[in-house]
This record gives structure tokens, C-alpha cells and sequence, in this order.
């Protein structure tokens, strides 16, 4: 095995034009790697000590030592590889944040909190985020009180995601649910959140809904569409104060689209 997986290794590194030839020599590599770190005589050692030197330049090659320091408990040593590898893969946004997140693991057996923090923030506000999962573990970091103030500046940081919404939603802050629900563009978000929001802020939401759905009325010419629209006006039937919009909706569009057939015929299903 070790004779053919240096053979391939050493086949694959010649094909310098290759466009794979990348993850090709970090995939033999790293199996090589794994050979040879099964035996400790000297001869093994040195091999696995060139085959670093020769291509620590690949990323799996580096995933593969700092994964050995942390099978060994050689965090330091693990941590300044991850320190570099941040620094030469920083394109690779998925590669970072498996680096960050093994930081923050390591971190976390040794008991560094402030560290494993820093960790928690970057991975939630840079490297994944709205991630609900890192959003909970940071969330179990604070006090109740503390986390009342912690929280604004992820709200803050990540107000554009739609995760930010989820968050609301978690937190019981249903004003601002809905001020991101009127916010966003379309329907998702508003027939997404309607069941959190409908008790308090129907007429808010009836608005959102007749304001695209008579937004997207004037470009819409098919059918389908205007069966979808059918099935959208009857939720919002289901809504208080319901009734009296969706009705207001039917007549103005009976009166402004009367030569639209198809319309016509999906409003008469209401």
C-alpha cells in the first residue's frame, strides 16, 4: 500500500496543468499520510516528515496534521497550524469555518473560555452566519440579563440574513418579526411567520398581503399564477378582517382586469 499510494502520489504531482490535480494530491497525500503515521520506525518518521515539507501547501494535507495533533492532544501545535491554514485559505469560506469550529473545540477542552467566545462570535457573525445551532451555544453562554444586551449585536451584524428572523421569532420579539416580515420582499417571509403574528398584527399582515399580491397582479398573465393567488386570497379570508379585504381585492380586480378570462374564471372558486 505504501509503494503504490507513493507511486500514485508522485504520478499525480507531475500533472502540473491538471486542473484536479489539486484535490488529486491532497487525496493520496493525505492517504499516504495515514499509512505511514501507523509505524514509528525511523525510516516511516523521516518519509512523513518530507511529505509534509513537500506539500504542506495543500490544504487536506494540513487538515490531516492538524488532525493528528488533536488525536495526539498536541493542541497548541494544532492551534498554530489552524492559525495558518486561516491565513492561506482564507477564499475558501467553507474551509474556514471548519478550521474555526475545530478551534473552538479545542479551546473548549482546554478551558479557555474567552477564546472558545471569540470563536463562538466569529463562526456565528463571519464564517456561518445565522447559524441557528451557534446561536443557541452562544446563547448558553450568557445570563439571562447579559444575553438581552449580547443579542442586539447579533441582531445587528446579521439583520439582512433571513436566519435574523428565526432569531426573533425565538426570542418572543414579535414586533420586530414583524417589521422584517413587512421588510422583505414577496410572500415568503409573511406566509412563513403568519401563525406567529396573526393574533396580534392581522391588519398588518392583510396589508403586506394585498400589497404584492396587487403588485404582482399587473405583470401576471397565466393561470397558474392566478390559481396561486386564489389559494393566498383564501388564507387571508382565514385572518380577522379578512373577509372585508379579500373582497375589496376581488372587486377591484374584476373591474381592472375583466378582459383577463383566466382571472375571471380562478376569482368565481373563492
Amino acid at each position: 500500500k505504501l509503494i503504490f499510494a507513493r507511486e500514485k502520489l508522485a504520478y499525480i504531482n507531475q500533472k502540473k496543468n491538471d486542473w484536479s490535480r489539486e484535490y488529486h494530491v491532497g487525496k493520496w497525500a493525505s492517504y499516504y499520510l495515514a499509512l505511514l503515521s501507523k509505524s514509528d520506525d525511523q525510516e516511516s518518521q523521516q518519509e512523513l516528515a518530507r511529505i509534509y515539507r513537500t506539500y504542506w501547501s495543500n490544504t487536506d494535507v494540513r487538515k490531516f496534521a492538524i488532525n493528528q495533533c488533536i488525536e495526539e492532544k498536541d493542541y497548541q501545535r494544532a492551534l498554530e497550524i489552524l492559525d495558518e491554514s486561516m491565513q492561506v485559505d482564507q477564499e475558501k469560506r467553507n474551509t474556514l469555518a471548519e478550521y474555526s469550529r475545530q478551534k473552538k473545540a479545542i479551546y473548549q477542552l482546554q478551558g479557555n473560555r474567552p477564546a472558545y467566545l471569540d470563536q463562538l462570535w466569529e463562526l456565528l457573525l463571519k464564517y456561518t452566519p445565522g447559524d441557528l445551532d451557534g446561536y443557541h451555544e452562544l446563547k448558553e453562554q450568557y445570563s439571562t440579563a447579559e444575553w438581552a444586551t449580547e443579542r442586539e449585536r447579533v441582531f445587528q451584524q446579521l439583520s439582512a440574513s433571513a436566519q435574523v428572523a428565526k432569531m426573533y421569532q425565538e426570542e418572543g420579539l414579535k414586533d420586530r418579526l414583524l417589521a422584517y416580515v413587512i421588510k422583505y420582499p414577496g410572500l415568503d417571509a409573511v406566509s412563513c411567520y403568519e401563525d406567529e403574528l396573526k393574533v396580534e398584527y392581522s391588519s398588518q399582515l392583510l396589508a403586506k398581503y394585498r400589497k404584492e399580491l396587487e403588485q404582482a397582479a399587473v405583470y401576471t398573465s397565466n393561470r397558474k399564477q392566478y390559481a396561486m393567488y386564489v389559494t393566498i386570497l383564501r388564507r387571508m379570508k382565514k385572518l380577522a378582517g379578512g373577509s372585508k379585504v379579500v373582497d375589496s381585492i376581488i372587486e377591484t380586480w374584476r373591474k381592472d382586469y375583466k378582459n383577463r378570462r383566466a382571472m375571471m374564471d380562478e376569482l368565481r372558486k373563492i
